[in-house]
């Protein structure tokens, strides 16, 4: 029973006024606040200003129509945005709008009658097999000693950024070759379970570290790990025991443990890792021209490397090793098999093709 409605009630105006800048402050703070991820908060109030709270957010909600809603699409693609984008942007209008007809004050949702590009499956940047080997041989150097564990480590799990970042020292589980278990020897592996993500502070000046639950509750995983990837973890245990004898470490509670920290046992920016792996491009490149120059040859240059690209590059050895697609699908944490081939379409056409080929060679055994 409500005793206090001047207290309890949020104070609206009339239907006929409420503006939709006005309905969406109410929707963050009543639906969206405490119920979705900082980042997502972040993003929406990032969209919202950018896009609508100057242009049309003074309009009154019963204004919009679903013409008006179609034109806005319409003018995004014109401007060059990306299906992924403007489907971000129509998620949080559907859901204003949706939650303002449910508390009656527009009769219809204009979003649910518009149309809106269902998403293309945009190339993924996949290394060659031969611009994997030329990084991997860069970091074995001395001057990327600092880098090398966490770019082999991507290499490796096909984790996303943030959660290398987000791994804790709890989440590897490394076993030597005399440890067994019911006279088996385990397999090592590591427990995905954080993310380290950057969110605004609440003044909105400047902003900082969280450790939150990865992308999906499928993101929450284990993954094996090559013996490869075990020799860099260890190396990295070596780097972080050095950085702890200066006395410069001194890291906050919430952070104790990151198996990737700086210098000072902060957690790192993700903008730190991609210039690191931009130096390695920079320095492959920078040698290639040099021997090309000397051979009268062209130069093997190697185009930029984001650490996303370490991911799609670990999940396509996956696929062309005949690994099957369900276990790629764990070990990269999606939501489902039909995600994986999506992104991965060129591997399953190219698997498709040596599988027709292996077939044929068999019939001809056969003969």
């Amino acid at each position: 029973m409500i005793t206090t409605t001047q207290n309890y009630l949020i104070e609206t105006p009339a239907a006929t006024d409420v503006t939709l800048n006005r309905w969406y402050d109410i929707w963050m703070e009543n639906y969206k606040i405490g119920r979705i991820k900082p980042t997502t908060i972040d993003t929406y109030n990032w969209l919202y200003d950018k896009h609508i709270r100057y242009t049309i957010g003074e309009h009154a909600l019963r204004e919009f129509h679903p013409v008006h809603i179609q034109k806005l699409y319409n003018d995004f693609l014109k401007k060059g945005y990306s299906a992924k984008y403007l489907n971000t942007l129509h998620c949080m209008l559907n859901s204003l709008f949706k939650t303002s007809m449910i508390n009656e004050l527009i009769d219809i949702n204009p979003c649910s009658f518009a149309d809106r590009p269902s998403g293309e499956v945009i190339e993924r940047r996949v290394l060659s097999v031969e611009e994997e080997k030329m990084i991997r041989t860069a970091i074995r150097q001395k001057r990327f000693s600092h880098i090398e564990p966490a770019i082999t480590t991507l290499l490796g799990t096909g984790m996303r950024i943030g959660e290398l970042l987000g791994l804790r020292w709890d989440d590897v589980h490394i076993f030597d070759n005399n440890t067994t278990v019911l006279g088996v020897a385990p397999s090592s592996f590591i427990t995905v379970s954080h993310t380290l993500v950057r969110i605004k502070n609440p003044d909105h000046i400047g902003s900082r570290h969280v450790l939150q639950l990865p992308k999906t509750k499928n993101s929450i995983r284990v993954i094996p790990l090559q013996k490869s990837v075990i020799e860099a973890l260890k190396r990295q245990k070596l780097i972080q025991e050095e950085y702890q004898k200066s006395n410069l470490w001194e890291p906050d509670r919430e952070f104790e443990g990151l198996v990737f920290a700086g210098k000072k046992g902060q957690p790192q920016w993700r903008s730190t890792v991609v210039s690191s792996i931009d130096t390695v491009v920079r320095y492959i490149n920078e040698q290639e021209r040099i021997k090309a120059a000397s051979a009268g040859l062209t130069p093997r240059e190697i185009k930029p490397v984001l650490p996303h690209s370490l991911r799609h590059t670990f999940a396509t050895r996956c696929l062309e090793a005949g690994i099957p697609a369900k276990v790629v699908q764990e070990w990269l944490g999606h939501a489902s098999i039909k995600m994986t081939m999506d992104l991965y379409t060129h591997v399953s056409v190219s698997l498709s093709a040596e599988y027709m080929l292996s077939l044929e060679a068999n019939r001809t055994i056969a003969k």
